[in-house]
């Protein structure tokens, strides 16, 4: 999300240096830019740090290769003959847990087990588990290394297969991203999630009927939100290119935010499924989408019926 928030502040910065009476608002808007990527490094750097120190990787996620399986989760009868052992297992897991209709992309943790033995028997081609390792010495660092062959095996299929890995991902968006379907653990669910002492995570039983009903609230309200988020995404050149420049900076602005929320969102979808609780933490840009096409309502009404306001 930064560098693509960065990306549309620059162009943003761009348009107003061609603009007259616009052009001393370029600068502040580029240091702006390279401010929030100035920001963000630290944190960046300092979370592969920690990963660095403790698993010996200096790297931001150690799942990314185990994720990847989830783009290409029905595609691993199509594997090479190399990665055949891997690739019967995740077969084996596709074909047990997606069945009638269901689909489950994520079905690599399933057959997690098997592969994890298959690895440590030395039938797969990466080099077996050793305790020895320093990596290894409180917490199966190693483990990272089974993740990244898997996630090797999806790129391969991926690359060997495009049409297939492209229409999973535009499935993987059109079902996900427009799901905002956050249904609250049963009180008799024990398993997942469950109490840290064992048991419901609910705890008063009272209350849960009303955060049934708060979530059927929500989901159209949160669906709506996001097709807004959307429109300022796909309508964002006739915002930018505008030759009105009263509210630039503040559709700008926005444009900005949601594009970066977008392709957040949109980058996820490429590289793992996509589930509700991903668009947590989007919910302040829909606010602001919304707040913001609320309090611009009559502009946007007069925006599409005059023409001459788009030029």
């Amino acid at each position: 999300m930064v560098a693509v928030l960065s990306f549309m502040l620059v162009v943003l910065a761009v348009r107003c240096s061609y603009l007259p009476g616009m052009r001393g608002y370029a600068r502040p808007l580029a240091k702006l830019a390279l401010l929030i990527v100035v920001a963000a490094g630290p944190l960046v750097l300092s979370w592969m740090t920690m990963n660095l120190v403790h698993i010996g990787q200096f790297r931001i996620n150690t799942y990314n290769g185990a994720l990847r399986t989830e783009t290409t989760y029905n595609m691993f009868n199509l594997v090479d003959a190399e990665d055949r052992v891997a690739g019967e297992m995740l077969w084996r897991s596709y074909l047990a847990s997606n069945s009638n209709g269901q689909v489950k992309r994520d079905h690599v943790w399933d057959a997690l087990d098997d592969l994890t033995q298959a690895w440590q028997r030395g039938l797969l081609p990466i080099p077996p588990f050793d305790w020895s390792r320093p990596e290894n010495a409180h917490y199966p660092g190693q483990v990272v290394d089974l993740y990244d062959y898997l996630g090797h095996v999806s790129w391969k299929l991926a690359k060997k297969h495009p049409l297939l890995y492209l229409r999973n991902v535009l499935n993987n968006f059109a079902s996900g991203t427009f799901d905002h379907n956050f249904t609250p653990p049963s009180p008799s669910e024990m398993q997942d999630p469950h109490a840290p002492e064992g048991g419901s995570v609910v705890r008063d039983k009272a209350f849960y009927t009303a955060t049934v009903w708060i979530n059927r609230i929500e989901i159209p309200l949160l669906t709506t939100a996001y097709v807004i988020l959307l429109a300022y995404v796909v309508f964002s050149p006739l915002l930018l290119l505008s030759r009105k420049k009263d509210n630039l900076l503040r559709d700008g602005a926005v444009v900005a935010i949601a594009m970066g929320a977008f392709a957040t969102i949109l980058c996820t979808c490429a590289v793992a499924a996509y589930f509700p609780e991903h668009g947590v933490p989007f919910m302040g840009v829909l606010v602001i989408c919304v707040v913001y096409t609320v309090s611009n309502a009559k502009r946007i009404v007069q925006f599409w019926k005059t023409p001459s306001a788009r030029r």
